[in-house]
């Protein structure tokens, strides 16, 4: 059985390596030259933790996720932005090299909304106080990542998006007993 030389994240689970960071210097090159971007994502491309141009989100909606379109004013939804990981934003995670990943606009705000309606989910009691199991909320994430991506990335998350999610999750879980 062969053996992983570096697992993990680099400036997260462990220090970048020189080629790590040999190759986010190239993309900051990139992202400064070709994209306008200034600030967290270039110094943590330039530390290693950032190593190739591609969307870090683990739902990207983006036809192609190794595609970005320069910043502007305002900023377009396939723009580059920061998206802070391992520790979100609003569990205030830093703004710093370490905990930063590159990300699509749009997949980095749906990433947000998606968090947000899991831990609706998971938060939802029946009249016995029991809870959605996981594969309920799973099947529910499912279905609401499977409708934004036919509207790529612009299905609102409103009051119906959300009953649209509890109502799936709930079939889901009593087809499970």
């Amino acid at each position: 059985m062969g053996q992983v030389n570096n697992p993990g994240r680099p400036c997260v689970d462990r220090p970048a390596t020189p080629q790590e960071i040999e190759a986010g210097r190239r993309v900051a090159i990139e992202l400064r030259e070709r994209y306008n971007v200034r600030k967290t994502l270039v110094v943590a491309a330039e530390a290693g933790c950032i190593t190739e141009l591609r969307c870090g989100m683990p739902y990207c909606f983006a036809s192609d996720p190794t595609r970005f379109d320069p910043l502007t004013h305002p900023p377009g939804p396939w723009a580059p932005t920061l998206e802070h990981f391992p520790i979100a934003k609003r569990l205030k995670g830093r703004r710093e090299a370490g905990n930063a990943v590159l990300a699509h606009r749009r997949c980095n705000n749906v990433g947000y909304k998606l968090e947000e309606l899991r831990e609706r989910l998971e938060a939802f009691r029946f009249e016995d106080g029991s809870t959605l199991r996981p594969e309920a909320i799973d099947a529910a994430i499912a279905d609401n990542i499977e409708q934004r991506k036919i509207a790529e990335g612009v299905y609102p998350l409103g009051s119906g998006s959300q009953k649209r999610a509890l109502r799936i999750a709930r079939r889901t879980h009593e087809s499970l007993d």
